[in-house]
């Protein structure tokens, strides 16, 4: 209970260091564009995290929550950096190359700190779970060589939208009882 009270300041704290630093930004097109795609990312992000908790807090091989715990660690650090990274796309503020560095480390943190569960404790997911969790760095590396940060920021969405389809169709949408308490 500590980890999703704590997972849900984190995510409030995101979104309120977020609209603050958008307050006196001059909006033209592809700033909108960003903060669009980074509004769908961050509810993307919620849906996987809050649609899947349920799952990680009742497995029956965890039988301390050290492991969801420590993966937490990975997910919240992916959440801060990539909310920086929306703010950042939002303000155009960063080299591409800078920009690309924090895209892809906060998404890498993200799919670790996610993943780690499921990969630990449901043996007959890993393979789908490191194929899909490869497909979107993949999709999150290429995105980041895009011309522009803000389409940089389309392709890592995309690449988050991909991520939340595949949990679902190759995990979510399981039977995973005989793992459960």
């Amino acid at each position: 209970m500590i980890v999703i009270k704590f997972t849900c300041f984190n995510n409030r704290t995101q979104v309120i260091s977020l609209t603050t630093a958008l307050r006196n930004i001059n909006w033209d097109a592809l700033s909108i564009i960003a903060a669009v795609t980074g509004f769908i990312m961050i509810g993307l992000i919620w849906w996987i995290y809050y649609d899947s908790f349920h799952v990680m807090e009742r497995l029956k091989a965890m039988k301390h929550g050290f492991t969801l715990i420590y993966s937490h660690f990975f997910l919240a650090m992916g959440f801060v950096i990539l909310a920086n990274v929306i703010r950042h796309a939002i303000l155009n503020d960063l080299s591409q190359n800078d920009f690309r560095i924090l895209a892809i480390v906060g998404m890498c943190f993200f799919y670790v700190g996610k993943q780690t569960i499921y990969f630990k404790f449901l043996p007959p997911f890993r393979k789908p779970i490191v194929i899909n969790t490869l497909i979107c760095v993949f999709i999150t590396v290429g995105s980041t060589f895009l011309p522009k940060i803000e389409y940089a920021l389309i392709g890592i969405t995309i690449g988050m939208l991909y991520y939340t389809i595949g949990n679902f169709k190759f995990t979510l949408t399981k039977d995973v009882s005989r793992f459960l308490d």
